[in-house]
């Protein structure tokens, strides 16, 4: 279930949760393609904060930029307000430009600018991964 594109979104959570229960660990060479299925299925949950909420917990355990990234995202677009993106966002280890940059976009969207602007100038210059 890991190679396979998440057609249902039934099957793709309960593929998430036996990966959960059984501390399944994804091995280098499937992380590229796992993240780019989970993204398409965070991209499903079609402003369903329940649906949501339960795919980020069983992806949770995975330090992946893409699929953080992807929640900030989706975040925003299900609740209309940044409190979400910004705990999926201050929970990166390593940031980056495209991460830094959705989360700008997302305090933009709900009229928290001078939380950008701030957030701008704390990023402003420095070496991001």
């Amino acid at each position: 279930c890991l190679r396979s594109s998440p057609t249902d979104m039934k099957h793709a959570l309960q593929c998430l949760e036996w990966m959960k229960h059984q501390s399944y660990e994804i091995h280098a060479d499937e992380m590229q393609m796992f993240s780019k299925n989970v993204c398409k299925l965070i991209a499903k949950c079609n402003h369903n904060i329940i649906q949501l909420k339960h795919v980020h917990s069983l992806v949770a355990r995975y330090d992946n930029i893409f699929m953080q990234t992807a929640l900030i995202h989706a975040y925003a677009m299900c609740t209309k307000s940044a409190h979400y993106s910004l705990k999926v966002f201050d929970s990166i280890a390593q940031k980056n430009n495209v991460c830094v940059g959705a989360i700008l976009k997302v305090l933009l969207e709900c009229n928290q600018g001078a939380m950008a602007l701030d957030l701008y100038d704390e990023y402003l210059g420095q070496q991001l991964v």
